[in-house]
C-alpha cells in the first residue's frame, strides 16, 4: 500500500534500508542547493517492497527537482509513490515509480513509469512529467499560432 512507508530521518539511524518516506521541505540535503526548487515539496514514498536509504531519497528529490526546476514555482507539491510489482519474484520493467504533481489552482497530474530500475523509472517519470506540465501549461496560456 503506497504511502504507509516509515520515516527515514537518517539521525541516528544512518543509511538503514527500509520503506521511506520523507518530506524535502523539512530534511535538507547539504549536496542541494537551496534554491534549486523554492517552495516546491517532493514527498517520497514506498510500499513494503522497497527498501531505501536516505541516500536513495535525495537522489530522487535532487532528480525530481532538477528535471521540474523550470517549473517549480508553479508545483507546490509532487508525491513519490515506488513500488516493486513483482517483488521477490522479480522480473524485467517491475519497479514502478508514479508521479503525481499538485499546479497552484489545477487539478493534480499523474504520470507513471515501468522500468529495471527504481532510478531510471523516476527519471523517466520526472522527464514525462515535465512534458505533461509543458503541454498544460501551454494548453491554459491559450491557442497556439504558428
Amino acid at each position: 500500500m503506497a504511502g504507509s512507508g516509515v520515516c527515514c530521518n537518517g539521525a541516528s539511524r544512518g543509511d538503514q534500508e527500509r520503506p521511506v518516506r520523507r518530506d524535502a521541505s523539512t530534511d535538507r540535503d547539504a549536496s542541494r542547493a537551496d534554491d534549486a526548487a523554492p517552495g516546491m515539496q517532493v514527498l517520497v514514498n514506498s510500499d513494503h517492497t522497497i527498501v531505501g536509504s536516505a541516500s536513495m531519497v535525495g537522489r530522487i528529490r535532487y532528480d525530481i527537482e532538477v528535471a521540474l526546476q523550470r517549473v517549480s514555482d508553479r508545483i507546490t507539491r509532487v508525491e513519490v509513490h515506488l513500488s516493486d510489482e513483482n517483488g521477490a519474484k522479480g522480473g524485467t520493467d517491475d519497479k514502478r515509480c508514479m508521479l503525481e504533481a499538485r499546479l497552484e489552482g489545477r487539478p493534480p497530474i499523474a504520470v507513471t513509469s515501468h522500468a529495471p530500475t527504481i532510478d531510471i523509472a523516476v527519471h523517466d517519470a520526472a522527464m514525462k512529467m515535465m512534458r505533461v506540465i509543458d503541454s498544460t501549461l501551454a494548453r491554459a496560456e491559450g491557442p497556439h499560432r504558428g
